[in-house]
């Protein structure tokens, strides 16, 4: 009798680190952007750095599907675990409350949800 393979149903650290990383680079990379063009914390840039964390968010998650070896769901929300927990380093950094940041992984479930959707347009299958 053949016995259930658990290959792709565990997580690998180092794919995960790498998009986690990419993630991290591509927010940080437009928030800094935005951040130093926009002269200042108005109301007007940091919409614009939500925007952008959105939309270049929603692009890693898009690369890391198209990379995921495996179960594609799976790998994306260890990413997007590993996303929100980078994200609490904004506590100290950005000056977000703690509450700000616990409701941040809403966001970081859409980006996941909308990059896992749109990288079925690049990479087919699972």
């Amino acid at each position: 009798m053949l016995e259930p393979t658990t290959a792709g149903l565990r997580p690998r650290l180092g794919p995960i680190i790498r998009d986690v990383a990419i993630i991290f680079l591509l927010t940080f990379i437009g928030g800094f952007v935005i951040g130093f063009a926009g002269g200042g914390r108005t109301p007007r840039t940091m919409a614009a750095v939500a925007i952008s964390n959105m939309s270049l968010g929603t692009v890693g998650f898009t690369i890391s599907g198209c990379l995921a070896v495996g179960k594609r769901w799976n790998h994306l929300a260890f990413v997007a675990l590993g996303v929100w927990l980078i994200g609490l380093m904004n506590i100290e950094i950005a000056g977000i409350s703690f509450w700000q940041w616990v409701f941040s992984s809403i966001f970081v479930a859409i980006m996941m949800g909308l990059g896992g959707a749109l990288s079925y347009a690049f990479k087919r299958g699972d």
